[in-house]
């Protein structure tokens, strides 16, 4: 039916009609009873009963006929043999491009997991760079507090010297200024002290301005001192 144009939905409709057809042949000449002979009604419908049973013999080798008869031309109709080998490269497509699908899911999870495992080593090696710089601003801020410290306890040393007012002084004066700017500021201020003619003025200079508690009670104990000293020379002169 048809040609190499026509419509393989149209092909394929062909079949189906003659894979269902439905013979329209009867097969009565091959009935084995005529029931012009019966005797009655009873013979009759007995001859009609066998008569059927013989006739579904023939449809039945008349319906094979017809399926083999489809069934070749099917097998050798050009159009269905190029239906069916395209069918089959279209399957075939789909199936692979599943795989390569499949494939390269799993080939995106092994580069996303590489990608993070190589996150997670940058991160640690990053958070090591950070402890590590730490560490060495901390040595480093420390050598500068100590070189500051001994700057001051230098710089007292001469201003002061011959008195208490030392290195070990100026360790324990030190613990009040525990941060580089404090102490950097607390140098300036002593180093702003004007020189004055005698020791224990500048020493008086220099509590007022780190102590000016123990200033003024140095003062008075001085005071008192020199007030018991002057009562001594008064008693004694008297003697």
């Amino acid at each position: 039916m048809g040609d190499m144009e026509t419509p393989i939905e149209a092909v394929y409709a062909f079949y189906r009609y003659w894979d269902s057809f439905k013979t329209w042949r009867e097969f009565s000449q091959y009935d084995e009873y005529d029931t012009e002979e019966a005797q009655d009604r009873y013979e009759k419908r007995w001859m009609e009963q066998q008569n059927k049973r013989g006739r579904k013999g023939y449809e039945k080798d008349e319906r094979k006929r017809l399926i083999k008869m489809s069934t070749r031309a099917w097998d050798f109709d050009p159009r269905i043999k190029i239906e069916l080998a395209r069918e089959k490269l279209e399957k075939a497509a789909i199936k692979q491009a599943k795989k390569d699908a499949h494939k390269l899911k799993y080939v995106d999870l092994d580069a996303k997991k590489k990608e993070e495992e190589a996150a997670k080593l940058v991160a640690a090696e990053a958070a090591k760079l950070v402890v590590l710089a730490e560490k060495e601003a901390k040595k480093l801020r420390n050598r500068k507090y100590r070189e500051t410290v001994k700057s001051l306890a230098v710089y007292c040393t001469e201003k002061m010297s011959g008195t208490n007012y030392d290195r070990f002084y100026v360790d324990e004066l030190v613990k009040k200024y525990p941060k580089q700017e404090d102490l950097e500021a607390l140098i300036e201020k002593v180093k702003s002290i004007k020189d004055q003619p005698t020791v224990p003025e500048f020493v008086h200079e220099f509590l007022m301005l780190v102590d000016a508690k123990a200033a003024l009670l140095k003062v008075q104990k001085e005071k008192e001192a020199a007030d018991r000293e002057e009562e001594r020379k008064k008693a004694a002169a008297n003697v």
